[in-house]
């Protein structure tokens, strides 16, 4: 079975690109009369309705252009999103919360089912200032350049010229000798990509903690807590930083020790970290990969394997190495495992 990285993985439910008719449905949402708790829950099945529809859309051209950022058209339905439609859906977000948190009903809704949702809208109303609209289009713009930069680091590998990803994954060879290679050569390629990056970083802190000052908050740490609805406080940031430096440090340099001893060298370095005590690799091919995980996925539970399927079969996995595709391994198997619990519950 070869990998389909096609468009099929999302559907086009609303045209974002008649951005009259968007404003149009979210006006009309705003407009529904709410006379009683069922009709609360009605409208909120209408809103959910219409945020899957440009989800849907927004979420592919997203994906789309994490797969190919060099790809002009793409890039350019991705920016409309960013910059038109993101705002647009801000703006009215922001509306429908108030609509909802303002509703004589809002506080008969069932705690087991809506507490949740009451608590992160009634944040959302607080939280939201008008000014942070276009400091957050700025920010998502700088995160794009961020990913176009990530995604066209090329390696000349061997006198051919490699996509980076193909590179990162020569960390994993058997041989020391082309781990160092490999490790040097990215750390040249960071280098070379520092201005770029320190400026957008830069950029970014001064953006995000002029929308936390906006929203009434002295720092953005302080800021993203609660617009993330944590469950946790800064303190608890702290106390499991002094919990990883006083015990998994220690951890991880008595693993390193063990694998210096099995790796047979004096010291060991950064191109040691990932080394794998095998004596093949465990595959060379993409499909390779993909049979190898469908089978362990079919040894746990059928059900997942069916969905790995699936998954295969419609264009969800991209794993494969070129230029252009900035390669998010932590990112995709964490959306992978909740995909595969959102569907199994």
């Amino acid at each position: 079975m070869t990998q389909d990285i096609g468009h099929n993985y999302y559907k086009e439910l609303i045209d974002l690109q008649d951005v009259e008719g968007v404003e149009a449905q979210f006006r009309s949402l705003l407009e529904v009369p709410i006379e009683s708790i069922s009709d609360l829950e009605k409208w909120l099945k209408y809103e959910k309705d219409l945020m899957i529809k440009i989800t849907e859309a927004m979420t592919g051209h997203q994906v789309d252009f994490y797969r190919n950022t060099e790809d002009a058209d793409i890039k350019s339905t991705f920016l409309h999103d960013q910059q038109v439609i993101q705002p647009l859906l801000m703006k009215h977000e922001a509306k429908l919360n108030e609509k909802f948190c303002d509703s004589p009903y809002f506080n008969q809704l069932d705690e087991n089912r809506y507490g949740l949702m009451r608590r992160v809208r009634e944040s959302k109303v607080k939280l939201f200032r008008e000014e942070n609209i276009p400091l957050m289009v700025k920010e998502q713009e700088l995160s794009t350049k961020y990913s176009e930069i990530m995604g066209g680091l090329t390696v000349e590998w061997e006198g051919e010229e490699k996509p980076f990803p193909f590179v990162e994954s020569q960390l994993d060879h058997l041989d020391r000798a082309v781990r160092e290679k490999a490790y040097l050569l990215i750390r040249s390629a960071y280098r070379q990509i520092k201005p770029d990056m320190d400026a957008i970083m830069d950029e970014l802190v001064q953006l995000r903690h002029q929308i936390a000052l906006n929203a009434g908050f002295e720092n953005y740490r302080d800021y993203i807590l609660v617009a993330k609805n944590r469950e946790y406080s800064v303190q608890d940031c702290y106390d499991f930083h002094e919990n990883v430096e006083k015990h998994i440090i220690p951890a991880w340099n008595r693993l390193a020790d063990v694998f210096k001893s099995k790796l047979c060298v004096d010291t060991y370095r950064p191109w040691d970290n990932t080394a794998k005590l095998l004596k093949n690799p465990p595959y060379t091919e993409v499909a390779t990969l993909m049979d190898g995980v469908r089978e362990m996925l079919g040894k746990t539970d059928p059900y997942f394997a069916d969905r790995f399927d699936y998954m295969r079969e419609h264009g969800l996995l991209d794993l494969g190495d070129r230029k252009g595709n900035p390669r998010w391994f932590l990112y995709r198997l964490t959306c992978f495992r909740k995909y595969l619990c959102f569907c199994k519950h």
